[in-house]
């Protein structure tokens, strides 16, 4: 079980249903920690769009250095 919910995402826009296409958002979790992640397109059949996601660094907002570093310690192979 995770230790933060996400409470909201934001996007820069909408994802373009192109492959290759990428789009940068921005994920806020109930402990105050922020995330910036990546989705890409990797397939598109008719209305269908598939995409993966990647994960970048943390912003630190309001949050403690125990709360990064339990989010860092609870990912699998930590």
């Amino acid at each position: 079980m995770r230790a933060h919910a996400v409470i909201a995402v934001e996007c820069a826009g909408p994802l373009d249903g192109d492959v290759g296409a990428t789009q940068t958002c921005r994920v806020s979790f109930s402990s105050g920690l922020l995330q910036v992640v990546t989705a890409e397109v990797t397939a598109v059949d008719g209305a269908r769009v598939d995409y993966g996601t990647s994960r970048g660094d943390k912003l630190v907002t309001g949050s403690t250095l125990s709360a990064i570093a339990r989010e860092y310690l609870e990912e699998p192979g930590a």
